[in-house]
């Protein structure tokens, strides 16, 4: 354990804190014009960063049914196995969704998961992912 001076000359107890403060992130200002200074500086920090952003990047490597835009991230185990069942061709996007209102997903759960499985059931149900016909860009399928 510390124990020292700290200048002053005031003792300081090393179980003690030194000083606390509380973070209340860089928009916190008293001052309008400041904090809509330390807003446009954070959206500036933070735009390649935004969800819109990463997916056209993604979209300009990969064709859209190879993109699941997952949205709320406690759907993400939903969509990974809707993705595997519409893939392996054991379910339709209808066929899933019947499943989860079975297991008594809730409807903002289900949105999530359609929105994110819709292009995936398209390629899917035209014979995209089995290696057959042309992918949309023209390319053949692999």
């Amino acid at each position: 354990m510390l124990d020292g001076e700290i200048s002053g000359g005031k003792a300081w107890d090393a179980g003690q804190p030194f000083y606390t403060f509380e973070y209340k992130g860089e928009e916190f200002h008293s001052n309008a014009e400041a904090k809509a200074k330390a807003a446009s500086r954070l959206k500036e920090r933070y735009a390649p960063y935004n969800d819109e952003v990463i997916l056209s990047q993604w979209e300009k490597v990969l064709s859209p049914e190879r993109i699941l835009d997952v949205g709320d991230p406690k759907a993400i185990v939903d969509i990974m196995l809707g993705a595997i069942a519409i893939s392996e061709g054991k379910r339709t996007l209808e066929e899933y969704i019947e499943d989860l209102n079975d297991r008594e997903q809730g409807e903002i759960r289900i949105e999530h998961v359609k929105v994110a499985l819709t292009h995936l059931n398209a390629f899917k149900s035209k014979g995209y992912l089995d290696g057959k016909g042309t992918h949309a860009r023209g390319h053949p399928q692999f």
